[in-house]
């Protein structure tokens, strides 16, 4: 085998598997052993035992479904030499690697940090915790990846519950999107978590004095997240892609209409027909945004914002020099948008 099997030889304790031995794990498989369909899927089922094929198989399918069976056999074999002896003689009954991995998942033990004080966090708040150890949100709709998958939770406060999943969370940043992969859906826990040493296990470097803490990313050195102490700790305000167009709501009066002409660069000019008016709630990287008198008007190419609009309204606006950077803010909250 290609992977460092000395590497993953144990769990952190004798008789736990924590969330950086799978991660470890994991990568070994399916980045350097390529393992990753028998791991995630299992072995299909024998293609020369189904009568419904038996006119039509070919060598081909035989072959393929024969290959399938040997990195199945790869795959738990690594998976049996990488655990404790007390664990391997519990789970010598596993038959395949993805029952092995999933039971595995199971018997994982994942900790996490209560909230102390009696807070409100909202949807895009995500603390900063150096105490979790996965990242965990109650909210299934951020998942933009997802796979069914039982494990437990225990609070450091005492007691536990379940995690139902796992998968990735895409956020909107000033540098594009960003994903976070390995986030455990945890249905009962008070609002969202970005792991400190998940983070530090996933590219990320985290730093933290008394007062501010820093997430960038290693490889690219650009800046995921920077927040000061408040007093539910760090957070930071992280909005999912996952939400369709990232507008939270609309209302239009349809009762008002007025006409509208447009001048192109030529000095022509078309008309059209407001059929309406209403407010637009966009949902940012600082939270919920509303943009108030918005016209509706069938028929044009694309949406608009006016910059006197905007000033009109409480919002600053400025420009770059050479005009390729535009810094649009509240001035009330100093919620910032660049484009």
């Amino acid at each position: 085998m290609k992977g460092d099997l000395s590497a993953a030889r144990k769990p952190t304790q004798e008789k736990i598997i924590d969330e950086a031995w799978l991660e470890m794990v994991e990568t070994i498989l399916i980045k350097e052993e390529g393992l990753e369909y028998v791991l995630k899927h299992g072995v299909p089922p024998d293609p020369s035992k189904n009568p419904e094929l038996e006119a039509t198989i070919t060598r081909e399918e035989v072959s393929q479904w024969r290959e399938r069976v040997r990195e199945d056999m790869r795959a738990l074999q690594f998976l049996q030499f990488a655990l404790p002896e007390s664990l391997f003689r519990k789970t010598i009954w596993a038959p395949s690697a993805k029952i092995l991995w999933d039971y595995l998942y199971e018997v994982a033990v994942h900790r996490v940090a209560e909230s102390v004080g009696d807070f409100t966090f909202g949807e895009d708040t995500w603390r900063i915790s150096s105490s979790n150890s996965n990242h965990m949100t109650p909210y299934a709709k951020f998942f933009t990846t997802y796979e069914s998958r039982l494990s437990r939770v225990e609070f450091t406060s005492g007691g536990c519950t379940l995690s139902k999943g796992v998968g990735d969370v895409t956020f909107m940043t000033k540098d594009g999107e960003k994903t976070i992969k390995n986030v455990l859906y945890v249905p009962e826990i008070k609002g969202n978590a970005l792991s400190v040493s998940q983070m530090a296990r996933n590219g990320f470097k985290v730093e933290m004095d008394g007062e501010r803490c820093t997430i960038w990313d290693r490889t690219t050195g650009k800046v995921f997240g920077d927040t000061t102490r408040e007093e539910r700790g760090f957070c930071l305000r992280l909005v999912a892609s996952s939400a369709k167009d990232h507008v939270a709501e609309h209302f239009v009066d349809r009762t008002k209409q007025a006409k509208v002409k447009f001048t192109s660069g030529d000095g022509t000019t078309t008309t059209y027909v407001a059929e309406g008016i209403g407010n637009v709630t966009f949902l940012t990287k600082e939270g919920a945004q509303t943009i108030e008198n918005v016209l509706y008007i069938p028929g044009i190419k694309g949406n608009a914002l006016s910059v006197s609009q905007l000033k009109n309204s409480g919002f600053g606006v400025a420009f770059d020099e050479e005009k390729t950077r535009c810094t649009i803010w509240n001035q009330t909250t100093y919620w910032e948008e660049f484009w």
